[in-house]
């Protein structure tokens, strides 16, 4: 096969649309000029919007969301969110003796009940194979696992505003550098 044959084989079954009419001998040369044109313009755009969002990206990677405020240039706030990887080991005695009736002096049960809370509360489907251990647990069948982790986690409600604050400070400032 001729190089020009693949080219026009390739070029004939190609799914972008237009190429196929570039190759069509039944078609007049200003019909497969119009098609060129229009799959050049086409793919300059493409490139070209690519490339405008990447560069807006590059400058300013903080994204502001604007959804509501179309063409509202002064914003009062930005938007963050706060992903919390807190435990409050009150809260998680207070669940295990509320859930299971074990307190701290029997160290084996309450270690073991006190590793399955912090377990479910960092918990990621990347990371489901960390209740392994837990498989075969009956006591931990048919429980409401979203009130235990409301419990676990009620005290994230009364963090230290402060001290939040002070976090944000410091990570503008980790930003700006």
């Amino acid at each position: 096969m001729k190089c020009q044959d693949y080219i026009n084989t390739t070029v004939g079954e190609s799914s972008i649309h237009g190429c196929p009419y570039l190759v069509k001998h039944a078609l007049h040369w200003l019909e497969k000029i119009f098609w060129g044109v229009i799959i050049i313009a086409a793919a300059y755009w493409s490139f070209n919007i690519c490339y405008t969002q990447w560069e807006r990206f590059r400058d300013n990677p903080i994204i502001l969301a604007t959804e509501l405020t179309w063409g509202k240039l002064n914003y009062p706030f930005v938007g963050i969110t706060l992903c919390f990887n807190y435990t409050d080991e009150e809260a998680i005695a207070h669940v295990i003796k509320d859930t299971w009736a074990v307190t701290p002096e029997d160290r084996d049960s309450y270690q073991y009940y006190f590793e399955f809370l912090k377990t479910i509360n960092h918990l990621t489907v990347a990371k489901l194979s960390t209740l392994e251990p837990y498989r075969n647990d009956d006591k931990l069948k048919n429980l409401d696992f979203v009130q235990i982790l409301l419990q676990v986690n009620s005290a994230i409600e009364t963090l230290d505003k402060s001290r939040i604050q002070i976090d944000l400070k410091s990570f503008a400032s980790q930003v700006e550098r």
